[in-house]
């Protein structure tokens, strides 16, 4: 599962999920 922006840690907040899915749109 590919991460962007890419972070240095391998965690993904739900509220990072919801920013970036709010940016696609």
């Amino acid at each position: 599962m590919e991460q962007w922006p890419p972070l240095p840690s391998k965690k993904v907040t739900p509220k990072l999920v919801v920013a970036l899915e709010v940016s696609n749109q």
